[in-house]
């Protein structure tokens, strides 16, 4: 999905109810909240495979909005560290060949780095999500509430990357010039909100998926050829984050 479509989802979510923004004002939930995640790159590439997943964390903050007792817009930011994942490069190739590597001999040429080198992602962003609350109520204490869409733009603020390949070992290597400055997903969340601690708190599962891709894709990669001999491509595989998280959140009404 790219830029415009996306940017145009989020402007139906929030222009749709444009008539009732006077009265949103006045009826809002605001949280803070702190969710656990883990995160993974999915790959398009037959040459590169997902071969690991980080966990990381994300500290925030939602407002709901409320249309109606029952539904409302939700909006807000949040920290996220550690975001990411591994991938296995089956075949070899420069695939960081803008980043500030400690040693530059591993991003000069065609094929500085062998065939089954991994790299793991570690990715900060600061995320602004949108979408829709939808709230069931079940008991006297407990309400239901799911989120469907999310939206969410993130924004990299660092990323560092670590290679394995053999015996060579680089960790924490500057990597943000072969990632995206941007980052798209959808999602969906599934939560409880109930009172502990004295307190309005709510609890919730959420699971979001990549549209975009995460890497620049101005490596290459040395494959073979079916007749023999080897050719020189350009990686450019989709690498899509998607992130899975359960969120503890206090209520401040």
């Amino acid at each position: 999905m790219n830029l415009r479509k996306f940017l145009g989802m989020v402007l139906v979510i929030w222009l749709g109810a444009a008539p009732v923004y006077g009265q949103l004002w006045n009826e809002k939930e605001l949280d803070f909240h702190i969710a656990p995640t883990f995160s993974r790159l999915n790959s398009s590439s037959e040459y590169i495979d997902p071969n690991g997943i980080n966990l990381g964390l994300k500290l925030g903050a939602t407002v709901n909005f409320k249309m109606a007792e029952w539904v409302g817009l939700i909006g807000g930011f949040d920290f996220t560290m550690w975001s990411g994942g591994k991938l296995l490069y089956r075949e070899g190739g420069n695939f960081l060949p803008r980043s500030d590597l400690s040693n530059p001999e591993y991003n000069t040429g065609d094929k500085p780095l062998p065939a089954n080198t991994n790299i793991r992602y570690t990715l900060n962003y600061f995320e602004i999500p949108v979408g829709v609350q939808f709230k069931f109520p079940v008991s006297y204490d407990v309400d239901i509430f799911a989120r469907i869409p999310v939206l969410t733009l993130g924004i990299r603020n660092r990323a560092r990357g670590q290679i394995e390949a053999g015996s060579l070992l680089l960790e924490k290597e500057k990597i943000g010039k072969d990632v995206s400055f941007f980052n798209f997903m959808w999602g969906m969340a599934l939560g409880a909100d109930f009172v502990r601690w004295n307190k309005d708190v709510s609890l919730m599962v959420f699971l979001n998926t990549g549209l975009t891709d995460v890497t620049r894709n101005k490596g290459k990669q040395v494959i073979p050829r079916p007749g023999g001999g080897n050719e020189v491509i350009t990686e450019d595989s989709k690498a899509a984050l998607n992130q899975f998280g359960v969120q503890l959140a206090f209520k401040i009404q």
